[in-house]
């Protein structure tokens, strides 16, 4: 039986090489947007708490429970 020897092409640990930046990257930019959506809807809640609490005091005011 023969054997035949086949030889990995030079440009193939490059393109490992390069793809696996590539996903290293990907990465890196999926988490800073996953930080920044987090970042967004927490300062969205926050504001909304606060319109929330406006509201129920002017609620209130309108029910006649508090006075100015």
């Amino acid at each position: 039986m023969t054997q035949t020897k086949t030889y990995e092409p030079v440009i193939v640990p490059q393109i490992q090489k390069a793809a696996g930046t590539l996903v290293d990257v990907t990465k890196m930019w999926a988490s800073q947007g996953l930080n920044i959506g987090k970042q967004v809807l927490e300062t969205s809640a926050k504001s909304l708490s606060m319109t929330a609490e406006t509201i129920d005091g002017l609620k209130q005011r309108v029910d006649g429970k508090t006075k100015r």
